[in-house]
């Protein structure tokens, strides 16, 4: 039990904080680099850097997929209602295949040099973007099993 509840909030931390970047990001922010091109090495591997509609619209996918798992995995207790919704239910289930598709394609790619990506992009997505997905996938399957464990209890 303890193991869903850390996965639960793992899940949701992970994928509100990963929002929070995005939107600090599309509001203008280099963090962690020094400049927008740094930026765009690091974290999207080409140059520019995605403009501040693409990456508001990340932002706001990351933010609606937080939403999804917190009241998927109970987190979010005033929504109790919804959490066996098909909308929820499905939704919470594609955040974990597309972070799960996220994690592997970017091993893949990134191991093999596929693509056109930096050297720098493809260092920090093998060590960090990469698992961090996978990870995250993982952790919202663990929510969602506990859900469907509790519900044929």
């Amino acid at each position: 039990m303890r193991l869903q509840h850390e996965a639960r909030v793992v899940a949701v931390a992970g994928l509100g904080g990963t929002a929070l970047i995005h939107a600090l990001w599309a509001a203008g922010a280099d963090w962690p680099a020094r400049d927008r091109e740094g930026l765009a090495d690091l974290v999207y591997g080409s140059h520019p850097f995605p403009g501040t509609a693409a990456t508001t619209a990340v932002a706001a996918t990351l933010v609606a997929a937080t939403g999804l798992v917190a009241v998927r995995s109970g987190l979010i207790s005033r929504a109790s209602g919804w959490r066996e919704s098909a909308l929820v239910r499905y939704g919470s289930r594609a955040v974990a295949a597309a972070l799960a598709t996220r994690g592997a394609a970017g091993v893949v790619a990134s191991g093999l040099s596929m693509g056109d990506w930096s050297e720098r992009y493809r260092h920090w997505d093998l060590r960090l973007y990469s698992p961090l997905c996978l990870g995250l996938a993982v952790a919202v399957i663990v929510a969602e099993t506990r859900q469907i464990q509790g519900r044929s209890s």
